[in-house]
């Protein structure tokens, strides 16, 4: 949307850029001060001038290809340098350039403003007696100059400024880049310390609760039972949930990618019988479609860890007694992509962006729980890490099994493929925030 035009109290009645019958001429004021347009307005409406006023120097731009105003009045301001700046893209527009092009600016910034490109100058403080009639000699196309050598003098200094301008500009965005990587840091700090010091006292509970649950410490009676089996439901959750924030908050510390030539079958196996427990606990049915044979070089060890974090996503997305199908798709020859769909509950589109957020709620568990946002947001770190990505499909548009439906999720590992450059063994630190 365009921005809108303001008008003053002193505006004439007539139709707009009418007067009597006569066709007004029209000034589009730029940039000016509160105080600016109501002198600029009364100053030139006075004589006839129809002024709209525009405050934003870039929808300026805009409103003057609409309007064709016969007449630009800029406000420049070397100190902030959007005037000065916004005369030499108007200049640069074949649009615009025809229109005469006037700056208003401080006393000793004249030759800079001709040599910008302004057809002419006035300097503040404005003067009413002769600003009309400077405005009326400038639509009859007088033209302000300054010689080829005080042109150049001047566009030397000012390209100058805006090279030391855009340097600094680049030292804050470094400062405050290196200030975000150690937030960052900190809170991966954090976040393996209260992970750390949650797994201590879990471990020996998990263990005696285990213990209750499987009768070894005495019989229970079948309420005690119950109460011992929810305990225990808990706990492991709790575990899971700590397993998952340690393998995110390590992930950077784990130092460069070690990519090898990597039996991608057996990896996609090996993943398979790291979650075949809980799958069998939750009788929850895999899938598989892999080819016979296929070898990728890709990091071994991060990828089978992002892998095991799909596979185990699917597995709680899924409702009791459903499916999950793993499948490894490289007949593209530059891409591996390692697709897991589930028979859960679709993730809502609003929800679909921020899936790899680490602490987002995507999407409830049929099992209980919440969707484990800090496993995905690993599995992309890997993706990034390997010059990848991850796709998420909510519902699957198609899906290859022939047996079962899958209305859940598809999650796709894309990797590059045999027919790629392999990854380069270099550092993770691009991978922190890459894709999200």
């Amino acid at each position: 949307m365009l921005p809108s035009g303001r008008r003053g109290e002193g505006m004439s009645r007539n139709p707009p850029w009418t007067t009597l019958g006569r066709k007004m001429q029209r000034i589009l004021h730029i940039g000016a001060t509160a105080g600016e347009r109501v002198l600029v307005r009364r100053m030139l409406e006075d004589h006839a001038y129809q002024v709209e006023d525009v405050e934003d120097v870039e929808g300026a731009l805009a409103i003057a290809r609409l309007r064709r105003p016969d007449l630009l009045l800029l406000e420049g301001r070397a100190a902030e340098s959007d005037g000065l700046e916004l005369a030499t893209r108007i200049k640069a527009s074949p649009e615009l350039s025809p229109i005469p092009l006037i700056l208003v600016v401080d006393p000793g910034e004249r030759e800079l403003a001709l040599s910008l490109g302004a057809d002419g100058v006035l300097e503040r403080p404005l003067d009413p007696r002769p600003f009309a009639r400077r405005i009326r000699s400038f639509l009859k196309g007088k033209r302000d100059r300054v010689s080829p050598a005080t042109q150049s003098r001047h566009l030397q200094a000012y390209s100058q400024s805006l090279v030391d301008r855009l340097r600094h500009s680049v030292q804050e965005l470094e400062l405050a880049n290196a200030r975000l990587r150690r937030v960052d840091d900190l809170k991966n700090e954090l976040i393996e310390n209260v992970s750390r010091e949650l797994a201590t006292p879990l471990t020996p509970l998990i263990g005696l609760v285990d213990l209750l649950d499987s009768g070894r410490l005495g019989p229970l009676t079948p309420r005690q039972r119950r109460a011992v089996r929810t305990l225990s439901h808990a706990l492991h959750r709790l575990g899971e949930t700590v397993d998952h924030l340690l393998d995110l908050a390590s992930f950077e510390d784990e130092g460069p990618l070690a990519p090898r030539l990597t039996d991608v079958v057996a990896l996609a196996r090996e993943a398979l019988a790291a979650v075949r427990e809980k799958a069998r606990s939750r009788r929850i049915r895999i899938e598989t479609h892999l080819p016979r044979q296929l070898e990728v070089t890709l990091d071994r060890e991060r990828v089978l860890l992002a892998l095991v974090h799909l596979l185990d996503s699917a597995i709680r997305a899924a409702p009791r007694g459903g499916h999950v199908l793993l499948e490894v798709d490289a007949s593209r020859a530059e891409e591996l992509r390692i697709s897991v769909y589930d028979s859960g509950a679709a993730i809502d589109a609003e929800a679909r962006p921020y899936v790899f957020e680490p602490f987002f709620v995507a999407r409830p568990l049929a099992g209980g729980g919440l969707s484990p946002g800090s496993a995905l947001a690993l599995v992309q770190r890997v993706a990034c890490a390997h010059g990848g990505r991850v796709e998420v499909e909510s519902p699957p548009r198609s899906h290859p099994s022939v047996d079962h439906d899958y209305p859940g999720a598809k999650f796709s590992l894309v990797l590059p493929g045999a027919g790629a450059d392999s990854p380069p063994p270099g550092t993770l630190a691009s991978s922190r925030r890459g894709g999200r």
